[in-house]
């Protein structure tokens, strides 16, 4: 087998498997066949015995000479189902098949057992259907019949059974459209849901952009959830059901041509072969060219998205000439492609239509001979015609759609490989989690390493090798002017439910890498921070404090050493620019949420914005739950004050600050790090301002080379007061 069609098949089975297999089962995919085959028995089954039943009860209802004016076709079908146990056979099939599904849905879920049922009642749906088209071939040929013979009586009862059937058959038509339509529909929200649950979890979303291995791997994983699971799940649906429909037509239609005649069947099989076989090639090309411009077409989408992300910096740049040159480099390489693929397309379709062009006439040359010699009549003509292209029709279902096929080849393709990555991305998250630690009895203590030898890449770890116990050190709030008024713990939650003298987080040994370069930025890092003591990280740019806190977060795995900290539930991460996910103002407040978030009144965080210092936000909005696009809404200082607020409103037992404050005037800083203070959680903070000593116990200086320095914010001198800038 090609190693494309291979590829094909591998993807589907991945869409597919999740939908309608259990996870981890043995041999599901041999049970799925054996699920498929039963709801094909039970659709044959139950069809014939449907159409026989009606055939028989039209026969009683109009009497046998009225139905023969009406219904001359049905006449094979009344001996049959009238003959011995014709009609009981089907009975004893369809339940076979009704068994066979029961038996082999057993242990699956109820969700997963509706499903199956739901696709054995579309097939035995799609079996009508084909007895439906079966009916009116035969109808047309009935009433070319009376036209050639003239006979009025029998051309109007036959006109009238026609339309009788049409608009008896139309909830059956409606059903079947409408059916398939909400199995697609089902299907795109399961694979949806599976894919966004490997894209949020253990952070994927993150790794497959930070990770240089991973984003060379793929590209706009958010089109390729969006628009490229509705295509497969579309265009896979259509063409599954469209193909099992035109194995029935197949075998259908190679009855009423044989009974016509056996030369027909054989000049049908000897063209289709040799016009498929043309088609195919051409096909191919195309799929490859349509996976291509899938690729392009989302390129140049995410560079629009680019420029609309960062509208504000690109207009004080005006950098609108190299952007526009950039998007006329990607929308040229997309319009090469398309060229291509028009070519192409054009090609298949001209071939398609000529290929449809001849056949139409094989029918007319392989009968026209017997129809002029009187051994076949016009409505056998009419019907051996019209059943060879139908037959014809099937043997070439995928030919016909080569660009259906092709763009589900592209979408499926794209999905496989966001699938691959987003399982790596999952094993790259376990692999940085980090351990967590959530009780101890170590003293409260800062503790920083031995002093290193001289002259050695950590000769800055300390310039004191006595311990920094918390006695020993300033209480910041002594440091900062008392806020009137400001209760930070009123009307929120509890505090974190850490043993006072806990371990807030333990570092040991700890070493970090320059995530793109790989040299060490950070070796052989000690420290045990206790439940309410605070550490200030500074250096120079590029010194490694955005890489120690990825590390502290578990974003990226440390280099050497063993992090303890307390779990997800009692950290909270608050960086520069606070993320603010679409939705209403107190969706903003309660991110990214807490156990009883949902009880906090709009009172409450009121209150919360008043001491955060958004009287003016609150005041603007009445309802809290209007929605808007808060990232452009709210100034980089708001928020970041929203920032705050969260963190008060959840009280974490640890709280890490990256540059949280960097927006703020310094007496906006100050008022919120005191409420910060009064909430009582172990905090890390990086930042450049010396202002920010005023709030911490001690300070972790970084030289970006490997070495630290950790020191006491009482044992620094020449510090800048509260109020003063840092001098560049």
């Amino acid at each position: 087998m090609p190693p494309f069609l291979l590829g094909f098949g591998n993807d589907l089975r991945k869409l597919a498997a999740p939908f309608l297999l259990p996870v981890a089962r043995r041999r599901a995919w041999l049970r799925a066949s054996g699920q498929i085959l039963a709801a094909a028995v039970l659709a044959l089954g139950a069809t014939t015995m449907l159409v026989a039943a009606i055939a028989l009860g039209i026969d009683q209802l109009v009497g046998t000479a009225r139905r023969q004016l009406i219904f001359p076709y049905l006449g094979p079908l009344l001996s049959w189902a009238q003959r011995g146990a014709h009609l009981p056979l089907a009975v004893l099939v369809a339940l076979l098949g009704l068994l066979g599904i029961t038996l082999l849905a057993r242990g699956l879920s109820p969700i997963l057992r509706r499903r199956w049922l739901a696709l054995a009642a579309l097939l035995t749906l799609l079996v009508v259907s084909t007895a439906v088209d079966v009916a009116f071939t035969e109808g047309n040929g009935a009433v070319m019949d009376a036209l050639n013979q003239k006979n009025a009586d029998a051309f109007w009862g036959t006109a009238i059974g026609l339309m009788a059937i049409y608009l008896l058959t139309l909830p059956i038509q409606f059903l079947n459209t409408y059916g398939q339509q909400r199995w697609a529909l089902a299907w795109r929200r399961s694979s949806t849901a599976d894919l966004i649950k490997g894209y949020l979890g253990n952070q994927s979303y993150y790794h497959l952009q930070a990770d240089p291995a991973l984003s060379e791997r793929i590209d706009n994983p958010d089109q390729r959830i969006a628009d490229d699971v509705q295509l497969a799940v579309s265009s896979a649906t259509t063409l599954f059901f469209g193909f099992c429909a035109s194995l029935l037509s197949l075998g259908a239609y190679i009855l009423v041509l044989f009974s016509i005649s056996g030369t027909l069947v054989l000049s049908l099989a000897v063209a289709t072969l040799l016009g498929n076989g043309v088609i195919v090639r051409l096909v191919r090309r195309l799929g490859q060219l349509g996976i291509r411009q899938q690729a392009l077409e989302a390129d140049y989408r995410f560079a629009l998205v680019h420029i609309r992300s960062h509208a504000e910096s690109l207009a004080f740049l005006r950098g609108e000439r190299p952007v526009a040159q950039g998007l006329g480099r990607r929308f040229q390489a997309l319009l090469a492609n398309f060229e291509r693929l028009i070519r192409w397309r054009t090609l298949v379709e001209q071939s398609s239509g000529l290929y449809a062009f001849l056949m139409q006439f094989v029918p007319y040359l392989v009968l026209s001979a017997a129809y002029f010699g009187g051994k076949v009549s016009l409505g056998d003509l009419t019907v051996g015609s019209l059943a060879f292209a139908q037959v014809q029709a099937s043997l070439s279902f995928l030919i016909d759609r080569a660009e259906a096929v092709s763009g589900l080849f592209a979408s499926l393709h794209r999905i496989g490989d966001l699938d691959s990555v987003l399982a790596a991305a999952k094993e790259v998250g376990l692999s940085t989690a980090p351990a967590f630690f959530l009780a101890s009895t170590t003293p409260a203590s800062v503790t920083p390493a031995s002093a290193p030898a001289p002259g050695s890449a950590s000769a800055l770890r300390s310039e004191s090798s006595t311990a920094l116990t918390v006695a020993a050190l300033p209480d910041p709030a002594q440091l900062v002017v008392p806020l009137q008024g400001v209760d930070a713990s009123a009307g929120v939650a509890p505090a974190a439910a850490l043993a006072p003298g806990a371990v807030g987080l333990r570092i040991s040994d700890l070493g970090v890498l320059h995530p793109g370069l790989g040299r060490p930025l950070l070796q052989g890092l000690d420290l045990n921070l206790t439940v309410g003591q605070r550490l200030l990280i500074t250096g120079p740019s590029g010194s490694g404090k955005t890489s120690l806190l990825r590390v502290l977060c578990g974003l990226t795995p440390p280099a050497r050493g063993r992090l303890e900290r307390p779990g997800p539930d009692q950290t909270l991460v608050l960086p520069q620019q606070p993320f603010l996910p679409l939705g209403s103002l107190r969706d903003q407040l309660l991110f990214p949420g807490h156990s009883g978030s949902a009880d906090v009144s709009d009172q409450v965080l009121r209150q919360l914005m008043d001491r955060v210092g958004l009287v003016d936000l609150a005041g603007r909005h009445a309802d809290l739950g209007v929605e808007d696009d808060w990232g452009r809404v709210l100034s980089g200082g708001e928020q970041q004050r929203l920032g705050f607020a969260r963190l008060l409103l959840r009280r974490p037992g640890l709280a890490i600050l990256d540059e949280a404050s960097s927006a703020l005037d310094l007496a906006a800083e100050a008022s919120l790090y005191a409420l910060l203070v009064q909430a009582g959680p172990t905090v890390v903070s990086v930042g450049h301002r010396p202002s920010l000593r005023a709030f911490h116990h001690t300070e972790l200086q970084l030289d970006g080379q490997g070495g630290w320095r950790l020191i006491p914010i009482a044992a620094l001198v020449d510090q800048p007061s509260v109020g003063q800038e840092l001098k560049l």
